[in-house]
């Protein structure tokens, strides 16, 4: 089965694009196309894709399918696996064009997605009884100063598709405040800082938005930036619960995987990503395998239960180096 994967940047923040084509290796079942935006997108080159393509990003989805059709038809793909947020959104809107062309896809609706976005998040997790750390949104620079005035200090700068800065000073503030206006588009978010133990909980949805897997783990570091590169295996089951509740409420479709604080006040939602995280490879390579799941689903095939890791099983994100000739750097 060739299977299309977007989002493979492997730099200093690792996308979830490779981590899903890891676990496909392990499954030994599938041919992998890397698709990214960026000629320096280094995952492109990472022995698990036999092919690669290179393409200009664009925000629109009528244009992007008009360049994606060409790429998927040539390399006779049967399944896209989209593993950036913004990949996620734009593929569910032409949804339908890629099953006309024969593309199976395992995408949430629009009106899914934006349910669990991080602008509307707050809304959900009041529908749903959860605790939301205060959020401001900022639509221009000049709502910054305003938002931290609410929120105080420390505080966590978002972006409202990707992008998570811990700030624990008023100079951190302001430099990042700058690099996010550099970088993102506006909305911007201002959140509260919660203190307490830090969990994840991805999981996998049917067409009918059935919670068919799930995984717990507690986060054991947290880099600066915000990005945990070390988890553990845990026994949460009402994280699970929650997770649950979620996915019945946006009606789900797909991967997800919802990040957790639990401090002295109770359990806060903080954010919910419509996507693989880019840990997926460490239970993969022990059999708990959901971007084989979403391959199976996407090509209407039934899923399989997956053996869960032993609680206290460690994940961690590691980095390699790979040497190759310049003339290899081209779409192949």
């Amino acid at each position: 089965m060739n299977v299309a994967i977007t989002g493979v940047h492997a730099g200093c923040q690792r996308s979830p694009g490779l981590a899903v084509a890891r676990s496909l290796a392990c499954g030994q079942q599938c041919r992998l196309l890397a698709i990214d935006y960026d000629d320096l997108s280094t995952g492109l080159h990472s022995p698990e894709f036999s092919r690669f393509e290179v393409m200009p990003w664009t925000s629109e989805p009528s244009l992007l399918l008009e360049r994606l059709g060409p790429v998927l038809r040539k390399h006779a793909t049967d399944v896209i696996l989209p593993c950036l947020n913004t990949d996620t959104l734009l593929l569910a809107e032409v949804a339908g064009d890629l099953a006309a062309l024969g593309i199976g896809s395992c995408l949430p609706s629009v009106t899914s997605f934006r349910k669990v976005s991080k602008i509307n998040l707050p809304s959900l997790a009041i529908d749903l009884g959860l605790l939301h750390p205060q959020t401001v949104v900022c639509e221009d620079a000049d709502d910054f100063e305003g938002a931290r005035s609410v929120v105080g200090l420390p505080c966590v700068l978002k972006g409202h598709e990707c992008g998570v800065f811990p700030v624990r000073s008023v100079d951190l503030f302001g430099h990042y405040a700058t690099y996010c206006t550099r970088c993102f588009d506006f909305p911007l978010l201002v959140q509260e800082w919660i203190e307490g133990e830090e969990f994840a909980v991805m999981g996998l949805c049917s067409r009918d938005s059935e919670l068919l897997s799930s995984l717990v783990v507690k986060k054991l570091g947290i880099g600066d930036d915000g990005e945990c590169w070390m988890s553990t295996v845990v026994e949460k089951e009402e994280l699970v619960e929650v997770l649950r509740s979620v996915v019945n409420a946006a009606q789900w479709v797909g991967p997800i995987e919802c990040d957790f604080i639990l401090s002295e006040q109770g359990l806060y939602l903080l954010e919910c990503n419509p996507r693989f995280p880019s840990w997926v490879d460490g239970p993969a390579s022990l059999g708990f395998n959901i971007p084989l799941q979403a391959v199976r689903i996407a090509h209407d095939l039934d899923c399989v239960d997956l053996p869960r890791p032993a609680t206290g099983t460690v994940f961690y994100k590691d980095f390699q180096d790979l040497c190759l000739p310049a003339s290899s750097c081209t779409s192949a």
